[in-house]
């Protein structure tokens, strides 16, 4: 059985007579997780994929140390976005953007990423919706994108839950 396919941003179970049907969201969303990890940070993304007044503008990979019993190749960035991918197979979901980290800790590469440029980007994107930027992982992406710039601090919120 082939599950049916929609595009992130649309939202076909609603219908498009439903008040909600096409409505953009009405804040800014960049969802930063260790989702080779335990699997809740998948639970985190499908809710977040799902709810319809939000907008995630990227989805950032980031790593899990070398000693975390999750970590089970030792390439946590690959696992992590292979889990993520089978997720939105899953999902039936086109159009969600991945910013990947480095599987090295911030003391060993304080360097940007694919993923500390997308926050930076987002984060001086003018904009009237508020961004947050909701992580459940290590910081190294968010610390490397402070790091590139500093004014990124005043344009978004972080909500960290751990890591």
């Amino acid at each position: 059985m082939t599950a049916a396919r929609w595009t992130y941003g649309t939202t076909p179970w609603l219908g498009q007579d439903h008040p909600l049907a096409g409505v953009p969201g009405r804040t800014r969303v960049i969802i930063d997780n260790d989702f080779a990890g335990d699997p809740d940070d998948l639970f985190q993304l499908a809710h977040h994929l799902l709810v319809e007044g939000t907008q995630v503008c990227g989805v950032v990979v980031s790593r899990l140390r070398e000693d975390d019993g999750w970590n089970r190749t030792g390439h946590s960035i690959q696992a992590g976005r292979e889990k993520v991918e089978h997720l939105l197979e899953l999902m039936g979901v086109d159009g969600v953007n991945f910013y990947e980290g480095d599987d090295r800790g911030f003391a060993d590469h304080d360097g940007p990423t694919a993923a500390s440029r997308f926050i930076v980007e987002e984060a001086m994107r003018e904009d009237d919706r508020p961004l947050y930027l909701v992580a459940g992982g290590s910081l190294g992406d968010v610390a490397r994108a402070y790091k590139a710039e500093p004014a990124i601090a005043d344009r978004l919120t972080l909500i960290w839950i751990g890591g």
